[in-house]
């Protein structure tokens, strides 16, 4: 009999000990694949052309910005996104050298793995190629600080912008946002940043359009702190949609515009729960090979004592 009571003293012990692996194991898999498949935003955009203090008095006549994508799968992403930003600016007082910035994304998490080389952004004054260079962070001083840590900034330099005379400004560029990173982003954002629109002192009109193929964005909006949501003008077209804002020689309130992605991600909670079922299981069996052990104890007993 001290036999019976030996095994089911060790068979409760081991299932004890097993039961404290599993659960150690399962609790370790969690910190691991909580750091894996930590997932972030991917915000790819930029803002606004406006000119670099102390040529305010410049006049921003109209903008116009257009940004192409296409989104064929969720799980392999190799997104092209290509910028064009259209600007035609008067000047109304004595001949100066002109400078103007252009902040451009980026997300800090991101960039590595978006582009790495400006050179991708090209300028054009008047159909003629203009430098661009990233600008120091003394250049900055007078910018928003979030605009400020959120984005690089781009120089142009315009040299003899004469008085009374109009320019046009075209920077474009062409990116592609990165399959590796892809597999870690839940939501995928490409916006234009209006806030430094209000960097110029006068109204202009001002356009945004998203012209997408593909895999259509989950969602579409402005942003303001204080004022609804401005209507946005979907049109479709052979291959695609295309979301357009406008403004007409007013003041521009809103902060950003965007289109965003809700990327379907499988989070390993499945897994997780799997590891929690055995551990589980593996208590039931054990607790029931105890219930046996001591049944069959009990009958030996009782067939003893008859």
């Amino acid at each position: 009999m001290e036999n019976w009571k030996i095994n089911t003293v060790r068979i409760t012990f081991f299932t004890f000990l097993m039961l404290s692996i599993f659960l150690f194991s399962k609790n370790q898999l969690l910190i691991q694949t909580q750091s894996q498949f930590e997932f972030i935003p991917g915000n790819i955009g930029i803002a606004s052309l406006f000119p670099y203090q102390g040529f305010e008095n410049l006049t921003l006549l109209s903008a116009d910005v257009t940004m192409r994508t296409e989104l064929k799968d969720f799980n392999d992403i190799s997104m092209p996104i290509n910028f064009t930003c259209d600007y035609i600016i008067y000047n109304p007082s004595t001949t100066v050298n002109a400078s103007f910035v252009l902040p451009i994304f980026h997300d800090l998490s991101i960039l590595a793995d978006i582009v790495t080389d400006f050179t991708a952004f090209r300028a054009w004054v008047n159909g003629t190629p203009a430098p661009l260079q990233i600008i120091d962070d003394e250049f900055t001083e007078n910018i928003e600080e979030e605009l400020e840590y959120f984005f690089n900034f781009l120089c142009l330099n315009y040299t003899e912008f004469q008085n009374d005379t109009i320019i046009h400004v075209r920077i474009s560029a062409e990116v592609t946002f990165s399959t590796s990173l892809g597999r870690n982003v839940q939501i995928l954002t490409i916006s234009n940043d209006l806030r430094t629109m209000n960097y110029w002192n006068n109204y202009f009109n001002k356009t945004v359009e998203f012209r997408v193929n593909g895999i259509q964005p989950t969602s579409y909006s402005d942003y303001s702190d204080t004022t609804p949501e401005r209507k946005c003008l979907v049109t479709h077209y052979e291959s695609g949609t295309s979301y357009f804002w406008f403004w007409e020689q007013e003041q521009i309130i809103e902060n950003i515009v965007m289109i965003q992605w809700q990327i379907p991600r499988d989070k390993p909670f499945t897994f997780l729960v799997s590891w929690d079922f055995f551990s589980l299981l593996l208590f039931a069996i054990s607790s029931a090979l105890v219930l046996l052990v001591n049944r069959r104890r009990n009958k030996i007993k009782r067939c003893l004592h008859e």
